[in-house]
C-alpha cells in the first residue's frame, strides 16, 4: 500500500532537520571574567575632583567680575563722593641733584577705598572674606605725584595685587621712585638745609568725586633709611584744597613736607680748611719782607702758586654749585675775596 504524498514530504523534512541539528555543534557558554582592582584603569586627570576652597574661589571670582566694569567709579550713585585715604612710607632719599634742583625718593603708598561692586556673603562661598585679584582688573583712584620730573610713570613704579574684603574694602599697595621738582637754595652752601615736599592728588577727579585724606600717623619714618649726605630733620603732612580755572570744584591734596640738613663734613675737608690755609700762606707771603739783595723769586713763586690752588678750589665748587644768578653761595664769597 502506498502511503499518501504529504505524508512522504512531511516524513523527509523532519529527517532532514534532526541530521542538520546533530551536525552543528553547541554554542560555549561565556562566563564572566573578574579583573582585579589593582589591575582597572586609573581615572583621568580630568575626571579628579577640584578641592572646595579652589571652587568657592573660582565662583567667587567669576561671581565679582561677571560684569564688573573697572573704567566707572565703584559708587552706588554718581552724586556720591568716594572717601579714599592714602598712607605714605618714606623709604629713603636716594639723591640730591643741586644742578637740575631734583630729588631722588624712594618711597610706598597705601591707598584704601570701598567698592560698592565688589561685595559678597562669605557663606555662599565656601567662608571666604578675602580674596587678591590683579590691580589692572579693579577700578582704582588715579593719584599721581604732582611735582613729578620724570612722567613716565610705568618705569619707576611697581604695582601689586590688589586685596579686597568681602565688604568690599580694597587695599593698593604701589612701590616707586620718583624724581621731585625742589627749589634748592644755595646761599649757605655748604651749609645749607632745604624744604622739599611731595603732592599727590587726583589727576582728573575733583573733590565731588574724591574726598582725599591721609591717614593717621602716615607722617612716620618707621622704615626711612638714613641718607649718608642729608639729615632729615622733619617730616610732617598738611592737607590743602585747590582750585583750577578749568574745573568748577577743587582739588583736594596731601602735601608732604621734608627738611634736609646738609652734612657739611666732606666739603669742609675738602674745601673750606684747604681754601683757609690757602689764605693764610698767600697772607704770610704779602708781610714777608724783601730779600736784601733784592732777589723776590720765592715770593713772586709763593703768590702764583697761591693763585692757582685758589682757581682750583673754585673750579671744585663750581662743578658742586648750579649755575644760577639768584644767589653766591658763601663758599664762592669768601673764595672770590680771597683774590683780594
Amino acid at each position: 500500500m502506498a502511503l499518501p504524498r504529504s505524508l512522504l514530504l512531511l516524513l523527509l523534512t523532519a529527517g532532514v532537520r534532526a541530521a542538520y541539528t546533530r551536525s552543528v555543534p553547541a554554542a560555549p557558554t561565556i562566563l564572566p571574567v573578574f579583573v582585579p582592582s589593582t589591575m582597572q584603569t586609573p581615572p583621568s586627570s580630568t575626571s579628579r575632583s577640584i578641592p572646595s576652597k579652589q571652587t568657592a574661589m573660582r565662583n567667587l571670582y567669576e561671581h565679582l567680575f561677571h560684569d564688573y566694569q573697572r573704567e566707572l567709579r565703584p559708587v552706588l550713585h554718581e552724586n556720591i563722593t568716594l572717601p579714599v585715604k592714602l598712607k605714605f612710607w618714606l623709604k629713603q632719599i636716594l639723591k640730591v641733584d643741586e644742578r637740575d634742583q631734583i630729588l631722588n625718593v624712594y618711597c610706598w603708598l597705601e591707598l584704601y577705598w570701598t567698592d560698592e561692586t565688589l561685595k559678597w556673603d562669605p557663606a555662599e562661598f565656601g567662608g571666604l572674606t578675602r580674596v587678591h585679584v590683579p590691580a589692572t582688573k579693579i577700578w582704582k583712584p588715579d593719584i599721581l605725584v604732582y611735582n613729578n620730573a620724570n612722567m613716565n610713570v610705568a618705569e619707576n613704579e611697581i604695582e601689586t595685587n590688589a586685596i579686597i574684603q568681602n565688604t568690599g574694602e580694597v587695599m593698593l599697595f604701589r612701590s616707586m621712585i620718583t624724581d621731585i621738582t625742589c627749589t634748592l637754595s644755595l646761599e649757605q652752601f655748604p651749609f645749607d638745609q632745604q624744604v622739599c615736599y611731595l603732592i599727590f592728588a587726583s589727576w582728573s577727579m575733583d573733590g565731588s568725586k574724591i574726598e582725599l585724606s591721609a591717614t593717621p600717623n602716615t607722617d612716620n619714618l618707621e622704615l626711612y633709611i638714613r641718607n649718608t649726605e642729608w639729615t632729615l630733620t622733619d617730616f610732617k603732612v598738611k592737607n590743602y584744597i585747590k582750585v583750577y580755572d578749568c574745573c568748577p570744584h577743587p582739588f583736594p591734596d596731601i602735601t608732604y613736607f621734608m627738611v634736609l640738613r646738609r652734612s657739611p663734613s666732606y666739603y669742609i675737608f675738602s674745601l673750606v680748611i684747604p681754601s683757609a690755609f690757602i689764605t693764610v700762606v698767600t697772607i704770610v707771603g704779602f708781610f714777608t719782607p724783601h730779600s736784601t739783595t733784592g732777589d723776590n723769586t720765592e715770593k713772586v713763586s709763593l703768590g702764583v702758586t697761591a693763585l692757582l690752588s685758589m682757581a682750583i678750589i673754585m673750579m671744585m665748587v663750581s662743578d658742586e654749585v648750579p649755575a644760577t644768578s639768584e644767589v653766591i653761595p658763601l663758599i664762592d664769597a669768601a673764595l672770590a675775596l680771597e683774590y683780594f
